[in-house]
């Protein structure tokens, strides 16, 4: 899994959307140490749309550690701003996309952001794809 760390020298580090999000104690950008996302070795990619939604839904339901329905509120499910953090990096690197923070959260006050609270697997499989169709061009 991720963990939320100041700086490992043995490990490969990105910043720490939760710091950007909301702030590190010490006020230092702290980096977020990657763990293995989950593979997609055992999902059957005969349809494109179909596959993409169900490798987004293995993802979230590999780092929730529970069941989710395509269209249920992955914050109404108890997801919190760590968790969303680890969802868009794994789906990140699942998927070999850029995912902006602007599509999964919204702006809770002056430079405050929290996760947007209608991200679901199927938002989130728009967005993916929404993402895949830039990179191609």
């Amino acid at each position: 899994m991720y963990r939320h760390v100041f700086q490992l020298s043995f490990a490969p580090t990105v910043v720490c959307a939760v710091c950007l999000i909301a702030g590190c104690a010490d006020g230092d950008l702290a980096k977020t140490q990657r763990g293995t996302a989950p593979s997609a070795g055992s999902v059957d990619s005969s349809s494109p749309d179909s596959s993409t939604e169900r490798r987004v839904q293995k993802v979230v339901e590999d780092l929730l550690a529970k069941n989710v329905a395509p269209e249920a509120s992955l914050v109404e499910l108890g997801a919190d701003e760590l968790d969303i953090v680890e969802i868009v990096l794994a789906l990140e690197e699942e998927f070999d996309v850029a995912i902006p923070d602007e599509q999964v959260t919204v702006k809770s006050a002056p430079d405050t952001f929290a996760p947007d609270p209608s991200l679901s697997i199927k938002s989130l499989t728009a967005i993916v794809r929404q993402q895949q169709a830039i990179r191609s061009e």
